[in-house]
């Protein structure tokens, strides 16, 4: 069908736009942030890298209840480190079936503050993440706080983390309740874990609410990840990440270590 190939041919190019972009932590959430599907977690890589998503997420479990109903969406995200407690997260929210009326969509900016850094022992991961109030709306607002703990598990690995999402979002200058606007975002209370048996391969589950999500991810040589989002144990959503190093050295000095 037309539409089909529209909506085809949008996600082919945003992918190749993602690649181009270079910019993969090994696991993100749909808006480009470290995480799960929907929920972030308090875990970052201890080299500072830029990391660009593309994430794809079908009409039934999509976030945005917009124009008076659900659409596929497809989420460019960008996750800068401003140094080794401060991130930037930049979402545009792009819908194919309603791009020759909206154009690009949402668009979305917050701050992450890593207020507890993980480094062994008892103690957790903590962060807190701030919507910027901008524009007329944001759909995505992610004012939340996460914990997270991560352990050996023989081989592999395992990470859990918990936290709690602000059940309002801006609107015409005010806080609104989410639920109010058919916004199926973060709201209220979230956990979920992380499960790599190799640092390649890994598995994720999260709850919110009454939702259920699962991932599946691989990962290429710390820098191309690809993940496949099981949405409500129902439907299937795509995701690549990219991501490089934003401390590499001089090209001469990587050429004298040769």
């Amino acid at each position: 069908m037309p539409g089909c190939a529209i909506r085809g041919n949008a996600w082919l190019a945003a992918s190749i736009l993602c690649l181009f972009c270079a910019p993969a932590f090994s696991q993100n959430n749909l808006t480009g942030k470290p995480g799960l599907v929907h929920s972030p977690h308090p875990f970052v890589t201890d080299d500072s890298r830029f990391v660009s998503t593309v994430t794809f997420t079908p009409a039934d479990q999509s976030v945005n209840f917009f124009i008076s109903e659900y659409s596929d969406e497809v989420m460019v995200s960008g996750f800068l480190p401003l140094n080794d407690r401060l991130f930037l997260n930049f979402n545009l929210t792009y819908l194919p079936e309603l791009a020759d009326r909206v154009g690009i969509g949402d668009r979305h900016l917050d701050l992450s503050w890593l207020v507890v850094k993980e480094k062994g022992g008892w103690l957790p991961s903590l962060m807190l993440t701030v919507t910027a109030p901008l524009g007329q709306s944001s759909f995505l607002s992610q004012d939340l706080l996460v914990v997270g703990k991560s352990m050996a598990l023989g081989s592999g690995s395992l990470s859990l983390s918990v936290g709690y999402a602000s059940p309002f979002f801006l609107y015409g200058g005010k806080y609104v309740r989410k639920k109010e606007f058919g916004v199926r975002y973060l709201s209220g209370g979230f956990a979920g874990l992380t499960y790599r048996p190799i640092p390649a391969l890994g598995l994720q589950a999260e709850i919110h609410g009454s939702s259920t999500h699962l991932s599946f991810f691989y990962l290429y040589e710390d820098k191309i990840s690809l993940k496949i989002n099981w949405l409500e144990l129902q439907s299937l959503g795509f995701q690549m990440a990219v991501s490089f190093p934003l401390g590499f050295k001089p090209r001469e000095m990587r050429r004298y270590e040769n």
